[in-house]
């Protein structure tokens, strides 16, 4: 798995977060072709409600690339 996340944050702090709010969006651009597109949506967005609810962030998925948070899969 790739993160695009800037390496430049303070691990310093346990509750800090990079973005200025709580209410974050996601989109992911692809899937993983042994899944399928459905499953592959139903599995990151299982992975967003976990992390939403011990967390608390808020999670919106959305269809377009204004977002904090964009998810794209390398295939094999």
């Amino acid at each position: 798995m790739i993160c695009a996340m800037p390496s430049n944050l303070d691990t310093e702090k346990t509750h800090s977060y990079p973005w200025q709010t709580k209410k974050l969006k996601y989109t992911v651009t692809n899937f993983c072709e042994s899944l399928g597109k459905e499953e592959t949506h139903k599995q990151i967005d299982g992975a967003f409600e976990t992390w939403q609810s011990v967390c608390g962030l808020n999670f919106k998925k959305v269809e377009y690339d204004d977002c904090e948070i964009k998810i794209t899969l390398l295939n094999d």
